[in-house]
């Protein structure tokens, strides 16, 4: 692996936090809301257990004999032990009002997408669903704790950023084969990945798809991104429209390093492409597809020795647990 991907730099990490890109790039992807987080509330997430606030614990479905239950609804703790954060509670309830009452939530960088056993989905609609979620996921832990794990001035800089933020987006069905990573390095596009690696979708290997795609990518990056995103080489999530336009929008950043998964790439082949012609690469055939990285940290060891797996299970697991 080259220099250039070992030595990336703190300042490069936190380019690609949503919140420091999504003002310059709202017209370019979709609508959002960023809260800022306080110092009690981000060591809330990082403490053991999934113990919600009183005022949030209530919300969503009811069991059977009409008492609310589910995750994190804190035993027999009684209300004033319970954690409670008004303020983000209370933005969180504004934003997915004005989001259409459905939100994908994340930090700065990550989404808790480990934690989609939970509910079976990371569609939110309510802060209980999005506290659980974040206080679920591993994803989550590594962007508060780990995030410059990999910078080669880490040493010159505080161990984590000075402030986090949970973002807040609106919910929208996606086709999952629209779904794409752009890898520029030097300003040049030099390949775009599939995204869902674990997918197959044949349509993908029409070599017009392919060159119609990277046409509108290049276009894309040349309109919209190059000369506004700060760094030159970085990767990015993408989703393509319906031809014959196939309209781009954006998704995400991320830094051109090894913290970036380079799905049906390795990062030493990226590092070697050097043509001006970018390469595409799709799931070629059944049986070819890879594992979703969040599949190493899903249902926790304990439960899935339980022999519970789906979402259904996992919460009548809870009911039965509450009722002892």
């Amino acid at each position: 692996m080259s220099n250039e991907t070992k030595g990336v730099k703190v300042e490069e990490i936190l380019a690609c936090g949503f919140d420091r890109w999504y003002e310059d790039f709202q017209s370019a992807t979709f609508p959002s809301r960023v809260v800022s987080l306080s110092e009690d509330f981000v060591q809330y997430l990082l403490a053991d257990g999934i113990q919600l606030p009183a005022t949030v614990a209530g919300d969503g479905a009811t069991s059977d004999d009409g008492n609310s239950s589910g995750w994190g609804e804190g035993g027999s703790d009684s209300d004033d032990n319970r954690p409670s954060f008004p303020d983000i509670e209370a933005a969180v309830r504004t934003a997915i009002d004005d989001l259409g009452g459905a939100v994908l939530p994340k930090l700065n960088w990550s989404a808790p997408k480990d934690a989609r056993w939970v509910y079976g989905t990371l569609k939110c609609e309510n802060v209980k669903e999005v506290l659980t979620l974040l206080k679920s996921s591993d994803f989550i832990s590594h962007d508060l704790c780990n995030s410059f794990d990999h910078c080669c001035d880490r040493n010159q800089h505080n161990s984590r950023p000075d402030i986090f933020h949970l973002v807040l987006r609106r919910w929208r069905c996606i086709d999952e084969s629209s779904e794409f990573r752009c890898f520029v390095r030097r300003g040049q596009l030099q390949a775009v990945s599939q995204r869902l690696t674990h997918l197959f979708f044949p349509h993908l290997l029409d070599p017009a798809f392919a060159e119609l795609a990277l046409r509108s990518i290049n276009q894309f990056l040349s309109d919209t991104v190059h000369g506004k995103f700060p760094l030159d080489s970085y990767a990015c999530d993408i989703v393509l429209g319906k031809l014959p336009r196939l309209k781009v929008t954006l998704v995400d950043f991320s830094p051109w390093a090894p913290s970036t998964d380079p799905l049906l790439f390795e990062w030493d082949e990226l590092e070697a492409l050097t043509g001006l012609a970018a390469e595409f690469r799709v799931v070629q055939r059944e049986g070819e597809e890879r594992s979703k990285l969040e599949n190493y940290h899903c249902v926790p060891l304990e439960v899935a020795e339980l022999g519970v797996s789906t979402p259904e299970e996992i919460e009548d697991l809870c009911r039965r647990a509450e009722r002892r």
